[in-house]
This record gives structure tokens, C-alpha cells and sequence, in this order.
């Protein structure tokens, strides 16, 4: 009543529950883009660890086909029984 926005009491308490529900949706807003970005976030740090744990598969891949190759061209002694 004091704001001018309601001249009675049924338009007081009108105003007052519209004001609630605004709140309300704020909040409810508010909460939603939160949760947006901590999904964004969580979203990143898995492409990182993703990333990361890409890299070391290649670089366990390399490492043993190098190893590979050293034991494919490393000398092999024959010894023959007479």
C-alpha cells in the first residue's frame, strides 16, 4: 500500500505474493546459470584430463615401438650342435 502499487488489501497481498513469485524465478535463474557453469567447468577439466591421458597412451605407444624395433634389430647369436 505504501509503494502505490496496491490500494486495498487483497491488492496488497496480491502484490506481495507477485513479488515472492519474482524472487522465486530470480533464484531459480540464478541457481540454473550456477549449475551451467559448473558443468562448463567440470566439461573442461575432463577435456584436460582427456587430453592428458591421450598424450601419455601415445607416448607409451612410441616408447614401445622403439623398444620393439631395438629388439627386431638387435644381433641374435645361432649356435648349431655339431
Amino acid at each position: 500500500m505504501h509503494d502505490g502499487r496496491a490500494s486495498t488489501l487483497s491488492e496488497t497481498l496480491n502484490a506481495f505474493v507477485e513479488d515472492q513469485h519474482r524472487q522465486y524465478m530470480r533464484d531459480m535463474a540464478a541457481a540454473q546459470l550456477g549449475e551451467q557453469h559448473r558443468a562448463t567447468r567440470v566439461a573442461q577439466l575432463n577435456g584436460v584430463i582427456n587430453a592428458t591421458m591421450q598424450g601419455a597412451m601415445i607416448g607409451t605407444v612410441v616408447d614401445q615401438g622403439r623398444k620393439t624395433r631395438a629388439a627386431l634389430n638387435a644381433p641374435v647369436t645361432v649356435r648349431l650342435k655339431k
